[in-house]
């Protein structure tokens, strides 16, 4: 489970967004590429700030990632369909609405619940996967992008978003919460 989740949190889409958000709006209005970034990563910034603070003393992990993992999914389609249109408002507001969603309440457990769960000595499986994911995660969406017309990359946010959907399933049906509990009650509840 633990080893999934390093690599879900690339898969699921968000790196492409912190990272090449502006250049994907850039492609249909530089203008507003220009400060798309900014707009998106500042909504994300105040967004883990609040998930942090507030929301994940309420919830705990499992609860987080089973109403995240379904609506970052819903919003990569939504932007497959934006990105089609050639819909830069739509774009640049489910960017937005994404990084919320992603800062409030995906990031901070996909880099607790790992941790938890996979002792330290067995660690390495799981950051070669995390890091040959975000690699994937970060190449693809330019190379999908120089085949297409008009440079447009959904179909990276098409498999950010079926890749969500069997996420939210393994996820659903493995995920132990870890929440108030000790390292060894965690692993026997994956007995």
């Amino acid at each position: 489970m633990g080893v999934h989740l390093a690599v879900i949190r690339n898969f699921i889409g968000a790196n492409a967004l912190i990272t090449q958000g502006g250049i994907l709006i850039k492609m249909f209005n530089y203008g507003l590429g220009q400060w798309s970034s900014l707009i998106v990563n500042l909504i994300q910034f105040a967004a883990v700030l609040f998930g942090l603070i507030y929301v994940q003393t309420i919830l705990g992990k499992k609860q987080l990632f089973l109403i995240s993992i379904p609506a970052l999914t819903l919003l990569n389609f939504g932007l497959v369909a934006a990105m089609i249109y050639e819909n830069v408002t739509a774009m640049l507001m489910l960017m937005c609405f994404y990084m919320a969603v992603y800062g409030v309440a995906f990031i901070s457990p996909i880099w607790a619940y790992p941790s938890e769960v996979i002792p330290a000595s067995q660690q390495l499986p799981a950051n070669i996967l995390h890091w040959l994911s975000l690699s994937f995660s970060m190449l693809v969406p330019p190379l999908v992008s120089s085949f297409m017309p008009r440079s447009n990359p959904y179909p990276v946010f098409i498999f950010f978003g079926v890749y969500g959907i069997m996420g939210f399933i393994h996820v659903r049906s493995t995920l132990r919460e870890s929440n108030n509990r000790t390292y060894k009650e965690i692993i026997d509840s994956f007995k």
